[in-house]
């Protein structure tokens, strides 16, 4: 698709490109969550085919709604899928309906809300919390938006607009215009044109009360490389022992002087058991499999 389409595509009125997307989306999800070449081929159309500040409200197979752009790789993937990370999404569904009355799921690096929104229809029926934590002010402003649509889950989830970090303080973060949603401490994404933000930061000891900690059952945490600075502010949210689902991000920790040992050690020596999500269950983790992006699920003996 070379630019005599993506020109021609340019005179059609927004109105009309909005419905031609909402049109293929539809034809899209009717694939379910897999791979298909008609799939591809609706993705390179979402590359032209939308306005540039297009956002698409939809309902997805989890049933709460969120204000999606085509522009993001996250929320593509949900636009198109009707879910993001399949495996992920039912293993913190699972892991939840274990939980007790009350629980509360923390979501360091929310993004625009999906996995929030996920845990809150687990837990509203069974007067758990949610606490959504994003500090990327584009991506919190959507955070906030996609919570407000959904009427039924919006009073049990607090938004906080702070990175989570080893002390209170700034910071700034770095956010490529290429990939939005993804933004970090690190250099290691500033390779082509970014946008910079100076954001509040502080521990997540510091942003959660004595009460909601000691309930804290499950952490989802995926901030891009900062986990080295996060831990250092995170004893009294694990004293209990919550599962932890972590995105490991290699380059991105290194040029924050961490290492994916040390991540993975810190949370051994807590006497968390390190698992891979393959398929359709969990096998013990190999440190030496981390080249890039992974997912690490941990558990405790004797956790909540």
């Amino acid at each position: 698709m070379g630019g005599f389409f993506k020109s021609t595509i340019e005179l059609l009125p927004d109105p009309l490109r909005e419905r031609m997307v909402k049109g293929l989306v539809g034809i899209a999800r009717r694939d379910g969550t897999g791979i298909t070449p008609r799939k591809k081929y609706i993705r390179k159309l979402l590359r032209y085919l939308p306005p540039r500040d297009m956002r698409v409200v939809l309902e997805n197979v989890y049933g709460f709604r969120m204000e999606l752009s085509p522009y993001s790789t996250i929320e593509k993937d949900v636009m198109v899928d009707s879910v993001f990370e399949l495996r992920n999404s039912e293993l913190i569904r699972s892991a939840l309906f274990e939980k007790p009355e009350g629980a509360v799921f923390l979501d360091l690096g929310a993004n625009v809300g999906y996995f929030s929104l996920l845990a809150a229809g687990v837990l509203a029926p069974r007067k758990g919390r949610v606490v959504a934590i994003e500090p990327v002010p584009p991506s919190l402003e959507r955070l906030r938006r996609n919570v407000s649509l959904n009427e039924d889950l919006k009073g049990i989830i607090t938004v906080k607009g702070v990175a989570v970090s080893d002390s209170r303080k700034t910071l700034t973060l770095s956010m490529p215009v290429s990939t939005r949603g993804f933004a970090t401490f690190s250099a290691a994404h500033r390779g082509g044109e970014s946008i910079s933000f100076d954001v509040p930061a502080d521990t997540l000891d510091g942003c959660i009360d004595g009460e909601t900690a000691g309930k804290v059952a499950f952490i989802k945490m995926d901030i891009e490389g900062a986990e080295t600075l996060a831990i250092k502010g995170m004893e009294c949210v694990l004293e209990n022992g919550p599962d932890v689902l972590l995105s490991l991000h290699p380059l991105e920790l290194a040029e924050l002087g961490g290492t994916v040992s040390a991540i993975l050690g810190y949370f051994s020596n807590k006497g968390y058991t390190l698992y891979a999500i393959e398929g359709g269950g969990l096998k013990p983790f190999k440190e030496s499999s981390v080249i890039t992006y992974t997912d690490v699920f941990m558990r405790r003996d004797g956790g909540c």
